[in-house]
C-alpha cells in the first residue's frame, strides 16, 4: 500500500508540473500577441453585432492544451481510482482548477481591456455562463473567458472553409465531454469513499471477530479439559461403585451362609433337646452330660454366628450408604457433563456465526480476498479440531450411554434371577412334596404287595389242602393274572410318563439356567438335589433289587456335558423299563384253587394294586 501511495503521489506531481509548464508557454503567447490583438480590434467597425460569437471561438493553439489536459484527466483519475480519498479528492481538485487561473497580469494590462462595448459585454456575457455551469455542477470544469477569447483570437487564422459556429460547435462538445468525464470521476470518487468506509468497517468486524475465535478458542480448551478431567472422575466412581457391589454380594452370601448355619444349629439343638427329654434312663446320663455340653459348645458356636452376623450387616449398611453416595456423585458428573455439552453447543454456535461474519465480510473486498481465504484456513483448521473434539465427545457420550445400558441390563437381569429363583424355590418345595408323596405311595404299595403276598400264600396252601383243581378255575386264575398284569403295565406307564414329563420340565429349566449367566449359584444346586431325590425313586422295590441313581450334576455345566448326562439318564431309564418287564415275569406260573376257596366260602378280590 505505500508503494502504491508513493508512486500516486509521484503521478500528481508529474501533472502539477506539467500544468506548470502549460500556464508559462501560456503567458509567454500572450506577451507576444499583445500588439497583433489591439490592431485587429481597431480596424474593426464599432457598429459589428458579432464580436460575441466571435470572442466564444478560441484558437486551435489554446484549444490543443485544453483538449490534451481533457483526455490525460479521466486517465490519471482512473489510475488513482483505489487510492485513497484524499489523494483522489486532491487531483479531482487540481484537475479541475486547471483552466481556472486567471489571466496573468501582462494580459490585464493589454490594449484588449481598453476596449469598447463590444469587449465588455462579451465579457460579462461569458462570467454569467461560468456562473451557471458552476451552480449547475460543483466540480465541472469552467469555461474559458471572453478575455481569453479576445487575447488568443489573432494567434493563428481560421482554417479554410471552417466558419465561426463549426468552431463554437466543437467547443461545446469538448466542454460536455469535460463534464461528463468530471461527473464520472466525481462519482467514483464518492463511491471509493464508501468502499473505504465499508473498508474500514470490514476491518474492524475481522479484529472484532479474531478476538472471539481467540476466546473462544480458550472457552472450548477449558471446556475439553473440564470434560476430560470430569470422565477420569466417571471412571474412578465407577470403578468404586463396581467394588462396592462386589463387597455388598460377597456380604449378603456370608449374611445367607451364616442364617442356614445358625438355622441348622437351631435344629439340632431342638432335636438334642427333644431326645433328652424322652429318654429317662439312668443308663443315657452320660451321653446325656455330653449333649448337653455339645449343646453349650453350639450355643457358643451361634452367638459367634450371631456376631458376625450383626457385623456383617453393618458392613452391608455402610456398603449401601457409600453405594448411594458413589450414584449422587456419578448424577453430579452427568450434570456437569450436560452442562459443559451445552457450552460446546453454544460455542459452536458462536463459531459458525464467526464464520459466516467473516465469510460475508471476506467477499466485499476484491483487495482482501488473501487475508481472507487465510483466516478460512485458520477457520477451517479450528472447525477440524472442533469436530474431531465433538466427535471425541459423542463417542464419550456413547460410552456412558452403554455403560448406563449396562448397568441397567445387569440390575434387570439381577431382578429376574431374584424372581427366577425364588420361582425355583418353589418349584422345588412343590418337587419335594410331590417326592415324598411318591415315597409313601410306594411304601404303602410295598405294604399291598406283602399283604398281597401273604395272602396269596394262603390261598395257595388252602387250595392244596382242598380235593384238587379244576381246568375252569386255572382259566379263572389265568385271567385274574392276566388283568393284574394289565394293571400293572398300565401303572408302571403312567409312571414312566409322569417320570418322562419331569424329565423334561427339569431340562428345560436347566438349559434355562445355563442361559442366563446372572443365574445365582444356589438355584442350581437346589435343582440338582431335587433331580437326585426323584430319581431315587424305585419301581420295583418289591424285588429287593437296588437300582444305581444317575451321577451328580455339576452347577456349571456346558450343554455337551448336559447332553452326555440325558443320555446316560435315557439309557438309564430304557434299563429300568427293562426291569420292570423281566420282573414281570416273574409272576407267571402261579395258580390258585378256586373251587376249594369257593367251597370254603372266602371272597375273591383284586390279587395286588400297585
Amino acid at each position: 500500500m505505500a508503494d502504491t501511495d508513493a508512486a500516486k503521489a509521484e503521478k500528481i506531481a508529474a501533472a502539477k508540473k506539467r500544468f506548470e509548464q502549460l500556464k508559462k508557454q501560456k503567458g509567454k503567447k500572450k506577451g507576444s500577441t499583445a500588439s497583433a490583438s489591439t490592431a485587429g480590434e481597431t480596424s474593426k467597425s464599432p457598429v459589428q453585432t458579432e464580436p460575441a460569437e466571435s470572442s466564444e471561438t478560441p484558437s486551435p493553439a489554446y484549444e490543443q492544451p485544453v483538449e490534451e489536459s481533457a483526455k490525460g484527466s479521466p486517465a490519471e483519475v482512473e489510475e488513482v481510482a483505489e487510492t485513497p480519498s484524499a489523494a483522489a479528492a486532491e487531483k479531482v481538485n487540481s484537475d479541475a482548477s486547471v483552466p481556472a487561473i486567471p489571466a496573468d497580469p501582462e494580459s490585464s494590462d493589454s490594449p484588449a481591456a481598453s476596449l469598447g462595448g463590444a469587449g465588455t459585454a462579451a465579457h460579462s456575457r461569458a462570467a454569467s455562463m461560468h456562473a451557471r455551469r458552476q451552480s449547475a455542477s460543483g466540480f465541472r470544469r469552467p469555461s474559458i473567458t471572453a478575455a481569453d477569447i479576445i487575447r488568443s483570437s489573432n494567434k493563428s487564422p481560421l482554417n479554410p472553409g471552417e466558419t465561426v459556429p463549426d468552431i463554437y460547435r466543437k467547443q461545446a462538445t469538448t466542454i460536455s465531454e469535460l463534464t461528463e468525464s468530471v461527473e464520472r470521476l466525481e462519482a467514483d470518487v464518492e463511491r471509493l469513499k464508501e468502499k473505504e468506509k465499508k473498508l474500514g468497517e470490514a476491518i474492524v468486524q475481522k479484529d472484532e471477530a479474531q478476538e472471539t475465535l481467540a476466546s473462544v478458542k480458550t472457552e472450548l480448551k477449558e471446556a475439553v479439559e473440564r470434560a476430560e478431567a470430569a470422565a477420569t472422575e466417571k471412571k474412578a466412581r465407577e470403578e468404586e461403585l463396581e467394588k462396592l457391589k462386589s463387597e455388598v454380594a460377597t456380604l449378603t452370601r456370608q449374611t445367607s451362609h451364616f442364617t442356614s448355619q445358625i438355622s441348622q444349629k437351631d435344629k439340632a439343638i431342638s432335636d438334642l433337646k427333644l431326645h433328652s427329654s424322652s429318654s429317662s434312663s439312668t443308663q443315657d446320663r452320660e451321653s446325656l452330660t455330653a449333649k448337653e455340653d455339645q449343646i453349650e459348645n453350639m450355643e457358643m458356636d451361634i452367638s459367634k454366628l450371631r456376631g458376625d452376623l450383626e457385623r456383617a450387616n453393618k458392613s452391608l449398611a455402610e456398603s449401601q450408604s457409600a453405594i448411594a453416595m458413589a450414584e449422587g456423585k456419578v448424577k453430579g458428573l452427568e450434570e456437569s457433563q450436560e452442562n459443559l455439552t451445552k457450552e460446546l453447543e453454544e460455542n459452536r454456535k458462536k463459531l459458525d456465526k464467526a464464520a459466516e461474519r467473516l465469510v460475508a465480510e471476506g467477499a466485499a473486498r476484491s483487495s482482501a480476498e488473501t487475508k481472507v481465504t487465510s483466516i478460512q484456513a485458520e477457520l477451517e483448521s479450528v472447525n477440524a479440531t472442533i469436530k474431531s473434539q465433538a466427535a471425541s465427545i459423542s463417542s464419550w457420550e456413547k460410552d456412558y450411554n452403554t455403560l448406563k445400558t449396562m448397568y441397567r441390563d445387569t440390575d434387570t437381569k439381577g431382578q429376574e434371577s431374584q424372581k427366577k429363583a425364588s420361582a425355583l424355590e418353589k418349584e422345588n418345595k412343590d418337587l419335594n412334596t410331590q417326592v415324598s408323596e411318591l415315597k409313601k405311595r410306594t411304601a404303602h404299595l410295598e405294604s399291598e404287595q406283602a399283604t398281597l403276598r401273604s395272602n396269596l400264600e394262603k390261598a395257595m396252601s388252602d387250595a392244596r389242602r382242598g380235593t384238587g383243581s379244576m381246568p375252569q378255575d386255572d382259566e379263572l386264575v389265568d385271567e385274574l393274572e392276566e388283568d393284574g398284569r394289565k394293571r400293572l403295565e398300565a401303572k408302571v406307564r403312567q409312571l414312566e410318563q409322569q417320570l418322562q414329563q419331569e424329565r423334561s420340565r427339569w431340562y428345560t429349566s436347566e438349559k434355562q439356567r445355563l442361559a442366563s449367566a446372572s443365574a445365582p449359584p444356589h438355584a442350581a444346586q437346589q435343582h440338582h438335589q431335587h433331580q437326585q431325590e426323584f430319581l431315587d425313586v424305585d419301581l420295583n422295590a418289591g424285588d429287593g433289587q437296588h437300582y444305581p441313581r444317575g451321577g451328580p450334576g455339576n452347577d456349571h455345566l456346558y450343554a455337551a456335558q448336559m447332553e452326555e448326562e440325558r443320555r446316560q439318564m435315557e439309557a438309564q431309564r430304557l434299563e429300568r423299563i427293562k426291569e420292570v418287564k423281566r420282573g414281570l415275569v416273574n409272576w407267571k406260573g402261579w395258580k390258585m384253587d378256586m373251587t376249594a376257596g369257593a367251597a370254603y366260602g372266602v371272597n375273591f378280590r383284586e390279587m395286588f394294586e400297585v
